[in-house]
């Protein structure tokens, strides 16, 4: 663990950033494919339908994509909370503790 808990908690925040910015991203691609889906649902036009089920597929693919995003970063936030919660349990190790080390490996 080569990093400090000050740049851990740094890390932390900007991936509770990222998550807020993708999960507003899926809930935007999402609400995009729904209206989609309900215009595709009463067009009478086959042109139109064809449009819209192109329109479809590449919303489909960036709510795919947002929520591919959103698993590695809820992922990668959960490994930086295993790292502060190891640092801090860590704590303060006493002169006594370090010279017992010492003693014992001579």
């Amino acid at each position: 663990m080569a990093n400090s808990l000050a740049e851990l908690q740094q890390r932390r925040s900007k991936l509770v950033e990222e998550i807020a910015a993708v999960t507003s991203e899926l809930d935007s691609a999402r609400r995009d494919l729904a209206r989609k889906e309900s215009l595709l649902n009463v067009t009478t036009d086959p042109r139109q339908a064809q449009i819209l089920q192109q329109q479809i597929e590449r919303a489909q693919s960036a709510v795919e994509t947002a929520t591919q995003r959103l698993s590695r970063l809820t992922d990668q936030l959960r490994e930086v909370d295993v790292q502060i919660t190891a640092l801090r349990r860590q704590g303060p190790v006493s002169y006594t503790h370090l010279r017992a080390h010492e003693t014992k490996a001579n």
